[in-house]
This record gives structure tokens, C-alpha cells and sequence, in this order.
């Protein structure tokens, strides 16, 4: 059995759709600020980062949580997630931060993605 093909494709949220209360309160703010997307477990909103050096990659940063709000914890959902919406050759990472730089309010999860096909990171497995 492949998991990749039992969770269902990602449709882009519309802006129109989040106001007329379509999709719950709290999920409205995060998607004015960037592009959704959803399907029947997620959302996710994808904004462009700001770098602050130019000889840094442009990243992607993936926001994402679960409908029900459930923690997500299961690795192949969020490969799934990054490989639908930016791609299987892009490389992406969860960050855990300091403590002084941890944002916790939420069962919402974050990766930065790298949002060309032919950079690596320089760490995992080659």
C-alpha cells in the first residue's frame, strides 16, 4: 500500500470563501496573510520569506495545521504536504528552536523550504 496516495490533494483556499465563514474563525487571519491551500485534514498557508543576507537561498515557509487541531506529528504528512505543494526535489526542514525564539501557541507546524529544486541543505543523507 502506498500512504502517499491515501491522503487527498490540496486545493487553494479562496480569500472570498475564508470570509463568507466557510472555513472556521481562527484559520481567516492566516490566510489573508499569505496563499492557502486545503484539503480534508490540513491547511496550510504559504508565504515567500524574507532572507537577511543576500548571499542566502530564498525560502518558502509552510505554516501548517490540522483542521480538527489535533497535533500532527506523522513525518509522511508532511513530506506529503511539501512535495504537493512546492515539490518532491525541494528540500525543506523543521526547526527546533531556542527558547528564546519559540513561538508555541498553537498545534501548528512550520517548515522552510528552499524553493529551488537544485539546492541542498547541508545536512541528511546523500
Amino acid at each position: 500500500m502506498n500512504y502517499f496516495n491515501d491522503m487527498t490533494s490540496f486545493s487553494q483556499v479562496c480569500y472570498r470563501e475564508a470570509l463568507h465563514g466557510e472555513l472556521p474563525l481562527e484559520f481567516r487571519t492566516l490566510i489573508m496573510e499569505g496563499c492557502a491551500f486545503a484539503n480534508a485534514d490540513y491547511l496550510v498557508v504559504i508565504r515567500n520569506t524574507k532572507t537577511y543576507s543576500k548571499d542566502l537561498p530564498q525560502l518558502l515557509h509552510l505554516s501548517i495545521k490540522r483542521i480538527d487541531n489535533k497535533p500532527i506529528h506523522n513525518w509522511r504528512d508532511l513530506q506529503f504536504i511539501k512535495n504537493e505543494l512546492v515539490g518532491r526535489e525541494c528540500e525543506g526542514l523543521e526547526l527546533y528552536p531556542a527558547e528564546s525564539r519559540k513561538v508555541d501557541y498553537a498545534n501548528q507546524y512550520h517548515l522552510w523550504v528552499l524553493k529551488n529544486e537544485g539546492l541542498r541543505f547541508p545536512v541528511g543523507f546523500s
